[in-house]
């Protein structure tokens, strides 16, 4: 996260009631099992992209919850 915060690619708005953390992790793949030198096995979890986990519950805090949960559609 400290090299999106330097690329500019991510900036920090801590002080809204409306922001909720945020994490990236890799997202994992498959599993490929090359072998070494030594014919030995090596489990390799091969990386497939990015996977981006939401904290709501700041959020959820702030919002003003309504009588009917979903809108009418007429």
């Amino acid at each position: 996260m400290k090299e999106w915060l330097d690329a500019a690619i991510i900036y920090l708005i801590s002080d809204s009631s409306l922001v909720s953390p945020v994490q990236c992790v890799l997202k994992k793949g498959g599993v490929i099992v090359p072998s070494n030198d030594n014919n030995e096995l090596i489990l390799i979890r091969t990386v497939t992209g990015w996977r981006v986990f939401m904290d709501y519950h700041k959020l959820n805090k702030a919002t003003r919850k309504g009588h009917f949960l979903l809108p009418f559609i007429d």
